[in-house]
């Protein structure tokens, strides 16, 4: 991300104790210094270790109807990234939008059109939400938006996006590449999802990696994204 060598150099130490500070973060959940919370329902978490789209919100979306298609009653629980409120935000009810996308978030908003009869709420604090929601939605289910470096709130299942167009190999932490948290990070997830595998890409090598940087044997899917429609979040005036 960073090509000008002076800049790599003044950024190397700044970068090196971001880094540091991840790992640390990461160690102390994992050592129960800080508490992670569990709640009542089932939680699925969808995220990635990078910064930038690698389809998160369809793969949401997918899962939801999925699980709505097994009877189960689904809330979609997402921080709600650039939207211009704060606090909570009940997205959806289920029944219908209660907001605009503005106060959603885009991706929250259209994840309550896609997924017309889940409940979705934007919090911060995804712990909170889910028990809101427990106590006053009919939900059977939790689906965790871009929660994958969201370690207090536990997961029943923890799903990792990669994009099939990235080497795992020559990637790095910000602000020299694209990681949010160091490639080691997929240990901690259940299953990985590769996503755009459309592309031109070699399985075998991405499968390697996979398991190289996750230490075990866990499940790899290829996933390809299609265009169906196009919709305006916005109504015109």
């Amino acid at each position: 991300m960073i090509k000008s060598k002076v800049a790599r150099v003044l950024l190397y130490l700044p970068a090196r104790l971001f880094e540091l500070a991840v790992r640390a973060r990461i160690k102390l959940y994992e050592k129960n210094i800080f508490r992670s919370y569990k709640l009542r329902s089932p939680v699925i978490s969808v995220g990635n270790l990078t910064v930038g789209g690698t389809g998160k919100t369809p793969c949401v979306a997918y899962l939801a109807s999925l699980l709505k298609g097994e009877g189960l009653r689904v809330a979609i629980i997402s921080r709600g990234y650039k939207r211009k409120s704060s606090g909570r935000v009940l997205v959806s009810d289920g029944r219908g939008i209660l907001c605009t996308p503005e106060q959603a978030g885009d991706e929250p908003f259209l994840l309550a059109r896609s997924s017309p009869e889940a409940t979705v709420v934007v919090d911060g604090d995804r712990y909170a939400a889910g028990t809101w929601a427990e106590k006053n939605a009919d939900i059977s289910i939790i689906v965790l938006d871009d929660a994958y470096q969201h370690l207090r709130l536990t997961r029943d299942l923890n799903i990792a996006l990669i994009d099939a167009g990235d080497n795992l190999d020559e990637m790095r932490m910000i602000p020299f590449g694209r990681l949010r948290e160091p490639l080691d990070g997929l240990r901690r997830a259940d299953t990985v999802i590769v996503t755009r595998s459309d592309k031109l890409i070699d399985k075998n090598t991405i499968e390697s990696a996979i398991k190289r940087f996750s230490g075990k044997e866990i499940p790899i899917f290829f996933a390809r994204h299609k265009i169906t429609a196009f919709r305006q979040l916005k109504k015109r005036r």
